[in-house]
């Protein structure tokens, strides 16, 4: 996944130039169908669609993963194409993007999940 040019900025900032950053309580998982980075606008709604809280392992080597599953239930007919997370349940800004390894047609009220330890992300 692709750290956004928001969440760069508050990193840098943060950390060299002494600015206050308060990380947010919890993160969420979001489909998008197409690349969300700067936006967000690509978004999947409607249906049943809506963000997931993702657990995480602890870092090691540069990398974090999901600790456990990421379920996305009665989503609406869509074709997926990437997956993106964000600081809040709504609205918010996107800290990080990427591509799935496939795009996923989905149909009307199917479900789409993401395995503990499937979802990476990194900061290189």
């Amino acid at each position: 996944m692709s750290i956004s040019d928001y969440f760069e900025d508050q990193i840098l900032d943060h950390m060299l130039r002494n600015q206050s950053f308060t990380p947010p309580a919890s993160v969420w998982g979001a489909l998008n169908i197409d690349d969300p980075l700067e936006t967000g606008a690509c978004e999947l709604s409607g249906q049943g669609y809506a963000r997931q809280s993702i657990a995480w392992n602890a870092a090691t080597g540069g990398l974090l993963d999901n600790s456990a599953v990421i379920d996305f239930t009665d989503l609406p007919a869509a074709c997926i194409r990437f997956a993106s997370i964000h600081d809040a349940v709504t609205a918010g800004s996107v800290l990080w993007a990427g591509s799935l390894s496939a795009s996923k047609t989905l149909n009307a009220s199917d479900t789409f999940q993401f395995p503990a330890g499937s979802l990476d992300v990194t900061l290189d």
